[in-house]
């Protein structure tokens, strides 16, 4: 009787994940991930440091591209633009330029999130791809955010993120494809394992 218990419990367990997570995608759309983001202009002293956490993440995080000359070309082609996370906060996405921190012929690249309200810029995670898009839905505070991967004019990689309280971290995938309409369909990922 014990073994049925465990084998039902299981069943909705798994029934319910399943339906969390097909629902985690239901409002999102690929045109969330072109929202317009102003440009930010910030302080040169914060620009720095913002430079500098991102340059102690590259090599925190193992990047290959931390020689002087590839760490020099990434931070020359540094773009910045406000991003809305929180509702009570200024925060601002750092997109790379081009360089080793890009790639999908040029669509794809690193991002950097930042809490900038206070006087030191807050490190909130690390993006890859394109967007982001940011969602409704939250945790401590921060909204989630989604963003692509560009595979193809007909394909893309889409990534779920969400702010744990100490950093974002991808905690959900998908694949996105459009039918010869431009009707796109996004589809969890069956593949999805998220990074610790």
């Amino acid at each position: 009787m014990r073994t049925v218990g465990v084998v039902v419990f299981l069943l909705v367990f798994l029934s319910v994940a399943g339906m969390a997570q097909q629902n985690r995608w239901a409002n999102v759309t690929l045109d969330l991930l072109h929202a317009d983001r102003p440009i930010a202009q910030l302080p040169l002293a914060k620009k720095h440091s913002i430079e500098r956490k991102i340059v102690l993440v590259a090599q925190r995080d193992g990047w290959e591209c931390t020689g002087k000359e590839q760490i020099d070309g990434l931070l020359q082609g540094l773009r910045y633009q406000w991003v809305p996370l929180k509702t009570d906060a200024k925060t601002v996405m750092i997109t790379s330029g081009l360089g080793c921190a890009r790639g999908g012929q040029g669509a794809n690249g690193a991002m950097w999130l930042f809490d900038v309200s206070g006087k030191d810029p807050i490190y909130l995670g690390e993006l890859n791809g394109w967007g982001p898009g940011t969602l409704k839905t939250s945790f401590a505070g921060y909204n989630d955010v989604v963003t692509g991967w560009h595979i193809s004019g007909f394909e893309a990689g889409l990534t779920y993120y969400r702010f744990d309280g100490n950093s974002y971290r991808a905690i959900d995938g998908a694949d996105a494809i459009t039918d010869e309409d431009g009707n796109w369909k996004i589809t969890p990922s069956k593949s999805f394992v998220p990074r610790k």
